[in-house]
C-alpha cells in the first residue's frame, strides 16, 4: 500500500528507489560509452526536455546526461525544438536514427540467436527421444520373445487369480525438497495402460526427454524396474518415484482408487 501511494505522488517510485535491478544497472551505467550531450549555448528556457523525461532527470540543467537513472528513451532529443541534444558514442556524434537502428540490430541478433539455439536444442532432444524409444522397444521385444512360451502356457483363470493390481486410476506424488511432481497411472486388466504427468515445476529443457521416454518404457515393459537405470537426472528420479507411488497404491489390498 505504501508503494502504491508513493507511486501516485512520485513517478516511477519503485523503479527509481527500490528496484534492485535498477540499482545494478545504475552502477553499470557509470562506465557506459553512450552519452547525451546538450548544447547550452542555443538552449532556451522551455524545459521541454525535463518535462518529458520519464525518469525525472533535470536535463535542462545538464550539459552531459550521464545519470544512472537515464534509460536512453531519447524523449529529450525528440521533444527539443532546437535540436540541442546530440548522441555521443566514444566522442563521436551520431544521428538518433542511426542510434536506434544499431540498437534494433543488436537486440534482433540476440533474440534470433536464442531462437535458432532453442530450435537446435529441441531437435537434439527429439533425436534423443526417438533413439531412447527405439532402444527401449528393442529390449522389450527381446524380453517378450524369451518369455513367449511361458505366457502361452498360462491360462486366463490363472491370470485372474494372480492379478497384482486393482483396475482404476491412481495418483502418485514425488515429495522432496524440490516442488512435488504428480502423475496419474491407469491400470486395466492388471496392466499399466497410461501414465500422465499431471503437475510439475521441472525445467522444460531437462524434463522433455524423461517425460516422453520413461512412461513409454514402463508401459512397454509393464514394470517400473525397466527404467531403474534411467535416474541419471533428478527429474528422472522424481518421475520414477511418483510412478512407483501410484503403482504401489494400485496393488491388491490397497484402497486408493480415484
Amino acid at each position: 500500500m505504501i508503494i502504491i501511494f508513493l507511486s501516485l505522488v512520485l513517478g516511477r517510485f519503485f523503479c527509481g528507489w527500490l528496484c534492485p535491478l535498477g540499482t545494478v544497472q545504475a552502477l553499470l551505467s557509470k562506465i557506459k560509452f553512450i552519452k547525451l550531450v546538450r548544447n547550452d549555448n542555443t538552449c532556451g528556457s522551455c524545459r521541454l526536455c525535463t518535462t518529458n523525461c520519464p525518469m525525472g532527470i533535470n536535463t535542462s540543467q545538464l550539459n552531459v546526461i550521464k545519470s544512472g537513472e537515464c534509460i536512453g528513451c531519447l524523449k529529450c532529443v525528440r521533444n527539443c525544438s532546437k535540436s540541442n541534444f546530440k548522441i555521443d558514442i566514444l566522442k563521436q556524434k551520431i544521428h538518433p536514427i542511426v542510434y536506434m537502428l544499431v540498437g534494433l540490430t543488436v537486440f534482433t541478433s540476440i533474440y534470433s540467436y536464442k531462437y535458432i539455439n532453442d530450435i537446435q536444442v529441441e531437435a537434439k532432444q527429439e533425436v534423443q527421444v526417438q533413439k531412447s524409444i527405439k532402444e527401449g522397444s528393442g529390449n522389450v521385444r527381446e524380453e517378450s520373445a524369451s518369455k513367449q512360451d511361458i505366457k502361452q502356457e498360462t491360462n486366463n483363470l490363472d491370470k485372474i487369480e494372480n492379478k497384482m493390481y486393482n483396475d482404476g486410476i491412481y495418483t502418485g506424488v514425488s515429495v522432496g525438497r524440490r516442488p512435488e511432481l504428480t502423475v496419474k497411472v491407469t491400470i486395466k486388466n492388471d496392466k499399466i495402460t497410461s501414465i500422465e504427468i499431471v503437475k510439475h515445476k521441472e525445467s522444460k529443457e531437462y524434463s522433455k526427454v524423461p517425460f516422453q521416454v520413461i512412461p513409454k518404457k514402463i508401459i512397454s515393459a509393464q514394470s517400473v524396474d525397466a527404467v531403474s537405470g534411467d535416474t541419471n537426472t533428478s527429474t528422472s528420479a522424481r518421475l520414477i518415484k511418483a510412478i512407483e507411488d501410484a503403482v504401489k497404491k494400485a496393488k491388491k489390498g490397497n484402497i486408493n482408487e480415484e
